[in-house]
């Protein structure tokens, strides 16, 4: 169907008698669905488990559920088709599965999944220049223990008061499920076991002698990403790790996105908790192999394939949106405990700020928004093979680098931030974020016919088709720009608010460490260009600690006195509310500029 046959009759066509169950193919999966009229693809195919990826929500904010028809009527393309996809991709026969509805018998084409091994994740690996003498006591008891077998018919004391009487616990102490394995346990190796326990609580009882394998899982949910960190509790050596994207990103790729998607539906709800819940149980089966008895992590409530009397032990919250992984970036880096003032911030799609010494520390979140992991940006793309992750100057010409150095398929937020700060820095962009094409004379010979206007829109040419192994066009466009101001003036405005409610100038902060996924991709120049960090800052001021709120996660596994040190650090922290202070609105409109040229006039 043509744009031209848009309107009403169309439009009745589109919603026809809905006792009728309409064919959908979704491919590369060939797989056929039977759904009601009128629904959209995107919901029809979440209802089947298909995995289409709506980073906004299923809202028409954003790309990443865009499809293509392969066969079947094109419907005509919505205000939200032809504002994110532009004309190109719509005469193409893409429309995004979110706002497209089933009417007639369609096949459509999905982009499939990418190869998560190519994604960057950051794991829990410790920096090299961080040192946490740290007290191994995970609270995790194991006890050789042996206990008393009956030797006639008639001794009258059960298996479980024998165990008792050993280990000096009473019946409610013990969990119900350890009991029906108990009698064979104890005659493997003539009463001799190990038994575990938290607290008074029994968590197992072992055939043998275990008692010096004790093992746990540190796990990182993010936003984004989820790092799983299988430890030795005795010496707190990090055995194996596994990272994974997280898998409720097809429900949306930010909080808010994902609060959305579960309010009006509390089935919703399900779905996510279902949905990380069978990923953490796909991280225990990849993790288990490297261990010789029972993992010791998660309740029964979790569902999660492990001792169900094991402990879950949650690290607290602040306040707001400053949750648990805020408490464990400021547990890893030890921000409370040196004399200098430093800062922390946690750079992601719900982000935090943290800052202070020993004698105060305040937090508040700075949701940066999915835009860096490449939603809502025209090419954008998450950190995988192909994604253009660093830019720069080469006698006046763009140079790019790809992940992997393979061929360029679109641009991940570590590339952006490179982009535009070259763009800065040689005037393609001013500092209110405007492409300057009335400008582009002034610009090197190589820029000149890269930055142009199409219709109504601004843009840059980041790769033509065959540039940089590019098969289609690559470009920025201006809202990209304007998206990547809103991340930045979001991370901004928290760092500026946090100084000026603690008083603390720039040349009094000591440090600035950049943590998580993607801070530690982020080149420290091009954010210092952009204004993402405090300009006032010098770049050797600023340093990468890594996945620290992994790292954190580690740290309250294996040692009781660090979960109790959370405990503080939570209780310590002032939570500062951004949108209720009356100076937000004016610093977050200051942050979203860029930084003007030295030497440049206001």
């Amino acid at each position: 169907m043509t744009r031209a046959k848009a309107g009403e009759e169309s439009r009745r066509e589109w919603y026809p008698d809905a006792r009728m169950s309409i064919a959908l193919t979704i491919l590369p999966d060939q797989r056929t669905l039977h759904v009601e009229p009128g629904v959209t693809v995107l919901k029809a195919a979440h209802g089947a488990g298909v995995d289409i990826t709506a980073t906004c929500g299923g809202r028409g904010r954003c790309t990443s559920c865009r499809v293509k028809f392969v066969s079947g009527t094109i419907p005509p393309p919505t205000i939200m088709d032809e504002l994110q996809l532009g004309d190109g991709l719509v005469r193409e026969g893409y429309r995004l599965a979110c706002q497209c509805r089933v009417s007639e018998p369609i096949t459509v084409q999905v982009a499939p999944p990418l190869d998560e091994r190519t994604f960057q994740i950051l794991g829990a690996e410790r920096p090299h220049d961080l040192p946490l003498p740290v007290a191994l006591d995970a609270g995790i008891r194991k006890e050789v223990v042996h206990v008393a077998l009956p030797k006639e018919e008639h001794h009258q004391t059960s298996d479980l008061e024998e165990l008792l009487a050993v280990t000096g616990r009473r019946p409610d102490d013990v969990a119900v499920g350890l009991l029906a394995a108990l009698p064979a346990t104890l005659r493997d190796r003539q009463g001799e076991v190990t038994v575990t326990s938290f607290g008074r609580r029994l968590l197992a009882v072992e055939s043998g002698d275990t008692s010096l394998l004790k093992f746990g899982l540190a796990i990182d949910i993010g936003t984004t990403s989820v790092v799983s960190s299988l430890m030795e509790l005795e010496s707190g050596e990090q055995l194996a790790s596994v990272s994974s994207l997280n898998p409720q990103a097809v429900f949306g790729g930010d909080l808010m996105s994902r609060i959305a998607f579960v309010q009006y539906d509390a089935g919703n709800l399900r779905k996510l908790q279902t949905r990380i819940v069978g990923l953490l149980n796909q991280h225990i089966e990849q993790l288990a192999p490297v261990m010789r008895h029972p993992l010791v992590l998660a309740a029964r409530e979790l569902f999660l394939k492990v001792n169900p009397e094991a402990r879950v032990c949650l690290l607290p919250l602040v306040a707001g949106f400053v949750g648990a992984d805020a408490v464990a970036v400021a547990l890893a880096t030890r921000m409370g405990e040196t004399p200098e003032l430093r800062i922390a911030v946690d750079i992601g799609t719900n982000g935090e700020v943290l800052l202070g010494s020993r004698d105060q520390l305040w937090a508040c979140s700075a949701p940066a928004g999915p835009a860096l992991e490449g939603a809502q940006i025209r090419h954008g793309m998450r950190a995988a093979l192909g994604a253009i992750d660093r830019a720069g100057l080469d006698g006046g010409a763009l140079r790019l680098h790809t992940i992997g150095e393979a061929p360029a398929q679109g641009i991940c937020g570590s590339g952006l931030i490179d982009v535009i700060a070259v763009l800065l820095e040689v005037g393609a962009i001013d500092w209110t974020g405007l492409i300057d094409v009335e400008g582009s004379d002034r610009l090197p010979p190589p820029l000149r016919e890269r930055v142009v206007m199409r219709g109504e829109e601004r843009m840059v040419v980041l790769a033509r088709p065959g540039e940089a192994g590019a098969v289609h066009e690559i470009v920025l466009t201006q809202d990209d720009v304007r998206q990547v101001q809103l991340c930045k003036g979001a991370i901004a405005s928290g760092v500026v608010m946090l100084q000026h409610v603690a008083g603390v100038r720039d040349d009094q902060v000591s440090e600035l460490m950049l943590a998580g996924g993607f801070g530690n991709y982020l080149g420290i120049r091009s954010a210092l260009r952009i204004g993402i960090i405090p300009a006032g800052l010098p770049e050797s001021r600023i340093r990468y600690v890594g996945n620290a709120a992994a790292l954190g996660a580690q740290l309250a596994l294996v040692s009781e006195a660090e979960r109790d040190r959370a405990e503080a650090i939570a209780r310590s922290i002032e939570h500062v509310s951004l949108a209720a202070h009356p100076d937000f609105q004016d610093i977050f409109v200051d942050c979203m500029n860029f930084p003007r040229p030295i030497g440049s006039q206001p």
